[in-house]
């Protein structure tokens, strides 16, 4: 598998950076294809064979490196807040005998108002994972770690088990977090605006309180084959959360379309019809 030969096990005699804390594993690797398979069991638009025959094959329980990060962030925002309003708009149309006929219409419009404001929040454990060997995308997407039972590093942790070295320095990985957090707060901000709808949003963020550590967070491995190719996964090895690739099934979603556009069809026939019977005669 294509991460295999990726994941950098920690060397003594190495210049590495010492990782401060550790999750350590509480999922077996017993219980990795249980958890696949509920894993394949919930996915939508999946071939149906992929739940009988795809497998598990060469798990390998990984300490992952992560930067761990906590802030304190004041946001000032300042908008332009929308306020729908009606009003009445009269038109010509033609009825059902060619007539040209007068009719109203209630109209949609928007009130702009300049609109500010401020908040501060605490992002607390805002995980980044620093390794080069995963999956970046479904690193991400494991975000069920308890850090809460984190454990002080030992090497006693590590027997039987491969560690990978911090590959992403703290500056690079702070950057990241900074661009999660202040998109965050601008959803939050967003959430803020008073009105309906809302345009031209800017937010200016200030962080202090900023506090990092260096931990290993434990990860299985593994992948599955349908039918000639290889998906990668990954298991939580705190919580037994799954987070991978699988194939998707063309015709589900062929299927799928096909029938939205048969509801869509009946439904224009269905108000078509309904329209014609009410017209007058």
């Amino acid at each position: 598998m294509a991460w295999s030969n990726q994941v950098l096990e920690l060397k003594d005699h190495r210049q590495v950076i010492r990782p401060e804390s550790v999750v350590p594993f509480s999922i077996d690797a017993k219980a990795i294809q249980d958890l696949f398979s509920r894993w394949v069991q919930s996915l939508w638009f999946r071939p149906h064979a992929l739940k009988r025959l795809a497998r598990v094959s060469d798990v390998q329980g990984v300490y992952i490196p992560y930067w761990v990060f906590d802030a304190t962030v004041h946001s000032d925002w300042q908008v332009l807040a929308g306020y729908y309003y009606y009003e009445t708009e009269t038109y010509t149309d033609t009825d059902a005998n060619g007539r040209t006929v007068s009719k109203t219409r209630q109209v949609q419009k928007t009130r702009w108002v300049p609109a500010a404001g401020s908040r501060v929040d605490l992002h607390d454990e805002r995980l980044i994972c620093a390794s080069k060997g995963l999956s970046q995308d479904l690193a991400a997407q494991l975000q069920t770690f308890d850090t809460s039972l984190l454990k002080p590093y030992e090497p006693a942790y590590f027997m039987g088990w491969r560690a990978e070295e911090c590959q992403i320095h703290l500056n690079d990985a702070w950057q990241k977090a900074v661009t999660l957090i202040e998109n965050e707060q601008t959803q939050r901000c967003s959430g803020n605006v008073p009105g309906d709808t809302q345009m031209s949003l800017q937010v200016d963020n200030q962080f202090s309180n900023e506090r990092f550590k260096h931990v290993l967070l434990p990860i299985w491995i593994s992948a599955h084959r349908y039918p000639d190719q290889t998906f990668q996964f990954l298991v939580n090895g705190q919580t037994g959360e799954v987070q991978g690739k699988a194939p998707w099934s063309y015709w589900k979603i062929g299927f799928l379309i096909v029938f939205a556009l048969f509801v869509m069809a009946a439904l224009i026939w269905f108000f078509q019809q309904n329209g014609m019977q009410d017209a007058p005669r």
